[in-house]
């Protein structure tokens, strides 16, 4: 009796052709791969995204100015020291600087340099901050008001009100070369006067008084031409402070030179003294 052999594999033998309706689409695996690929994209880019957000926003701690942009804005506040003021001059001079304080954007940039009448003492700089942003400039969607507001008050206002509460202190010197510390402080490297915009706010009695221009004994002002690109693209505001002893000289001819010296010198120029339009923000309100 003859038996035939019969072969047994351990797992039946399929294809795709076998059952066609599981063969995957070649445009569903195309599909599914984009999506992954976008998918692993999107989530580099989230993280690039937020190193990039993170290196924008990183600050000096000393100044908490940007490191990796320029600020919004550059304000350089010059101080004139070389002379004795008015009575009320140092309230005068506080409330100067709270309205630039006031005024100032977020990222924007406040230094104060005062000057005497020492050409030879090097200019010493007496604040420089940039402002965090009050807590209204909070980006809501990734910072709290209530934050930046409390750092703004401490790192910004709290120093600015110490720097000013000892500069408002009278003081004097036998010189009062404006003109020449101008010069001085806009080329003077050290100083961070860098920004997209560019003030330079001046609080003087304007009395430039100097052996070419003795202005106690002649009654004449005689300012040095300055240099016609010194200050392109910059906008001037001349804040005049009251002398003590010498406000008879401070006359609309002084005043009017330090305008065409500063137009000269290629700036747009606000002039904030006796003679000028009065500001908005100085007409006190109505009760």
């Amino acid at each position: 009796m003859a038996f035939r052999s019969v072969r047994f594999d351990s797992a039946p033998k399929t294809s795709w052709n076998a059952f066609p309706g599981d063969r995957p689409s070649p445009w569903r695996l195309i599909v599914a791969g984009a999506a992954i690929v976008a998918m692993l994209l999107g989530m580099a880019a989230w993280y690039a995204s937020g190193a990039q957000q993170g290196d924008a926003t990183e600050r000096d701690p000393a100044t908490l100015c940007l490191l990796r942009a320029p600020a919004s804005r550059a304000e350089l506040t010059l101080l004139d020291q070389t002379d004795a003021l008015a009575a009320g001059a140092g309230q005068h001079f506080t409330r100067l600087i709270n309205h630039v304080r006031d005024t100032l954007p977020r990222n924007g940039r406040l230094t104060i340099v005062p000057f005497g009448g020492d050409l030879g003492q090097p200019l010493a700089v007496a604040f420089d901050i940039c402002s965090p942003g009050k807590g209204a400039e909070a980006d809501t969607l990734s910072e709290g008001a209530v934050r930046l507001q409390r750092d703004y008050e401490t790192r910004f206002v709290a120093p600015l009100s110490k720097a000013a509460a000892e500069l408002a202190v009278p003081r004097e010197s036998n010189q009062s070369p404006i003109a020449d510390q101008i010069l001085r402080a806009a080329n003077d490297p050290t100083i961070g006067w860098r920004g997209e915009e560019r003030i330079l706010n001046l609080m003087t009695d304007g009395l430039e008084n100097t052996p070419a221009s003795p202005i106690y004994t002649s009654g004449k002002i005689v300012l040095p031409p300055p240099p016609s690109d010194l200050l392109r693209g910059v906008t001037v505001n001349y804040f005049e402070l009251a002398s003590a002893r010498n406000s008879a000289l401070q006359t609309p001819v002084v005043r009017a030179a330090w305008k065409a010296w500063f137009e000269a010198a290629g700036a747009k120029v606000n002039m904030y003294a006796p003679g000028y339009a009065v500001p908005a923000w100085g007409v006190p309100a109505e009760r």
